[in-house]
């Protein structure tokens, strides 16, 4: 059933997050509570102080209820006391984002309906990200997920990795971008250069690979490519990553811009996105250049066949001596980029998946 013009009653959704801070979660958080309130009651709980101003837009409609100077066991009390006077358990869904959110959320399924979003490959993105620690943590946070009503995986090849893990009240609801908003961002045209530019939008992590990619710039301009990568964030690598591009006297193609709270005028004027992550769930850098029109490079791993298809709106590629002949086919066609148009699969938009998210909730 579409619910589109319709207000609901009788049902209140909660969304957890561990901050309002500009990080993908809570942006894919923010997106589903901007499409559900045009038919639902929905509060946003940040758990966290936020200390950058958040880079993004939150609906007028979406209650904000903060816990952000409450201490945890307060945090644990005053939550359970807010979801028995919403009406408890059959009035009420609560819906948790990232681990601190997931942790908190675990302790009401006395109180609430209870569900969590997943948004990675848990075991890879916390043992790229932490080592030994991260697979412990990982472990722990696959145990409390079995607990839940149910958990949404972004995408069906995350769906199958949480099976194997005894994740069981699965559903797949694709990731998506608040894109009402995002429309204003969009340009209309794109002024021509003889380069092609290649765009690089996420943190600079050791999991993100982004070393791999100065590599194969190097390879494309030994070619003889008219080529230029923008590196657009920040992160641990960013000093080791500027100092190797001077070293190979490749500083006339590759621009660092760092963190830019809106990439969006930079990211535009790029003929295709690159992200060789190692593991990924669904990226939003990935989501917000298609958006654009902006065709994408990236590895066949977890779901990213399912929101690439090869030659329509990008390209995939599997081992790391593949990247410079699929770069190279991509700089010698330009036609996959479609300036005004919105190359994203139906199937990770957002109204599709807000409708998703509606009958969950109303279930």
């Amino acid at each position: 059933m579409n619910y589109k013009g319709k207000q609901i009653n009788g049902k209140r959704l909660f969304v957890v997050i561990p901050s309002l801070q500009s990080a993908g979660p809570i942006k894919g958080a923010v997106a589903l509570c901007n499409g559900i309130a045009e038919y639902i009651d929905v509060t946003l709980v940040p758990l966290k102080p936020t200390h950058d101003q958040p880079n993004f837009f939150i609906d007028h409609r979406v209650k904000l209820l903060s816990f952000a100077n409450l201490g945890w066991k307060e945090k644990v009390t005053t939550y359970r006391e807010v979801l028995i006077k919403a009406g408890g358990r059959g009035k009420t869904v609560s819906l948790s984002f990232c681990l601190q959110a997931d942790t908190l959320n675990f302790f009401m399924a006395t109180y609430s309906n209870i569900i969590s979003s997943v948004r990675g490959n848990l075991t890879d993105i916390y043992r790229l990200e932490y080592g030994l620690k991260g697979s412990v943590a990982a472990y722990f946070h696959l145990l409390l997920l079995r607990r839940f009503d149910y958990i949404i995986a972004i995408s069906h090849a995350m769906a199958q990795q949480l099976k194997r893990f005894g994740i069981r009240r699965l559903i797949t609801i694709g990731n998506f971008i608040d894109e009402s908003n995002m429309e204003g961002f969009r340009f209309q045209c794109k002024d021509e250069s003889d380069r092609f530019r290649f765009i690089y939008l996420a943190r600079l992590t050791r999991g993100k690979r982004p070393d791999l990619l100065i590599d194969t710039i190097r390879l494309l301009v030994l070619r003889g490519i008219e080529c230029h990568l923008d590196i657009v964030g920040d992160g641990p690598l960013h000093k080791t990553l500027e100092s190797r591009v001077k070293d190979v006297g490749l500083s006339p193609w590759i621009t660092f811009h760092g963190h830019l709270s809106y990439p969006y005028d930079v990211l535009q004027k790029g003929d295709c996105l690159v992200l060789p992550s190692e593991s990924e769930g669904i990226s939003r850098a990935v989501l917000e250049a298609l958006f654009f029109g902006i065709p994408c490079i990236v590895r066949d791993v977890d779901g990213n066949r399912e929101l690439i298809t090869p030659g329509v709106n990008g390209e995939l590629f599997i081992h790391d001596d593949e990247l410079v002949e699929v770069m190279y086919k991509m700089a010698q066609n330009k036609e996959l980029r479609q300036i005004g148009r919105n190359l994203l699969p139906d199937a990770f938009r957002q109204e599709t998946n807000v409708q998703c998210f509606l009958k969950l909730v109303l279930s």
